[in-house]
């Protein structure tokens, strides 16, 4: 069993207390949690087939099995208990709990929690959404880079609630790869390891980290396979994209009537456009122009924006 040490930390507007070091979350001091995240000893009922992982949502109860790392329990929006294998690293568990099991958390919680990366362009939340390697988080680094404020990475949650939507923020980091940190200027001091198995680094934006929620103004799809020009998308084709990238269908999980509303509900008030996304790295640039473009706006004068339109960089 790992060491136990209870620490307290920030996320989502969640006070979260927890037995794993979450080192990307900020630190916090209180007195009550909103959400516990605790070890336990393996329950051999709690095994799943081997080699395969699994989850299984039933309700307000979430089980995820991962074999050979560890079995996770999420239950009714404030509690997250971990069953880890002895040998698992506690910074490869936080990945896990900083990422699918706080979704996970949020989704319980009412949330709508895209698969996304978050940015502030003029007191709004700009939502970039997408499969896995769609670049997210690189474009939402090169964002950042020419000025704008970083709200979160992987997750973006939406509460649903009156006057609007409004994105809660999550953590100042974003997930890069080594090439990508290269091209956008990130400083090594501002660089870490996620973990030792791992090849992305965490990219510290703390500097332009937005603390309080924002309401939510536009949202966009990445594709490769998207037209050249960004197209806004019909209310149900909207629907379609992030019934597809939300949680729990992105997991390859059924979803449900709630999923269903609370995307609908989304689709019904924000704008929903196709972006297609760069292909190798010296077209970060250029679509990145081109969102500023769409979005009205001005071109930064922060300096080392990093990658610039057209720049003569190494491709993927």
């Amino acid at each position: 069993m790992h060491k136990i040490q209870q620490r307290g930390y920030s996320a989502y507007g969640l006070k979260i207390r927890s037995e794993v070091p979450l080192t990307e979350f900020r630190t916090a001091v209180f007195r009550t949690e909103d959400v516990l995240v605790t070890y336990r000893e393996k329950d051999f009922h709690s095994e799943g087939k081997k080699d395969i992982p699994e989850i299984d949502i039933d309700g307000a109860q979430a089980r995820f099995c991962f074999p050979g790392v560890a079995v996770f329990h999420v239950i009714g929006g404030n509690s997250i208990i971990i069953e880890p294998e002895p040998t698992i690293s506690a910074s490869l568990l936080r990945l896990y709990v900083e990422g699918m099991l706080m979704g996970m958390i949020l989704h319980q919680r009412g949330a709508c929690v895209l698969h996304s990366s978050v940015f502030e362009h003029q007191g709004s939340a700009v939502v970039l959404l997408g499969h896995v390697g769609a670049g997210k988080s690189t474009l939402a680094a090169a964002m950042y880079r020419r000025g704008h404020r970083i709200l979160a990475d992987d997750n973006a949650a939406i509460s649903i609630t009156k006057p609007g939507l409004r994105v809660l923020p999550s953590f100042p980091f974003v997930k890069l790869f080594p090439a990508v940190a290269e091209t956008l200027q990130f400083a090594d001091e501002d660089l870490g390891v996620l973990d030792s198995s791992m090849e992305k680094k965490s990219g510290r934006v703390a500097d332009r980290f937005s603390e309080d929620p924002l309401a939510l103004g536009r949202i966009y799809v990445l594709g490769r396979h998207f037209g050249p020009e960004i197209t806004p998308l019909s209310r149900l084709s909207a629907t379609m994209e992030l019934i597809r990238n939300s949680i729990p269908t992105r997991w390859g999980h059924k979803g449900d009537g709630t999923q269903l509303r609370l995307c609908a509900a989304v689709a019904s008030q924000v704008p929903v456009f196709t972006l297609r996304t760069f292909s190798e790295l010296r077209g970060i640039g250029a679509v990145a122009d081109q969102l500023e473009l769409h979005l009205g706006a001005k071109r930064s004068s922060t300096p080392n924006r990093g990658v610039e339109s057209g720049a003569a960089l190494t491709g993927v």
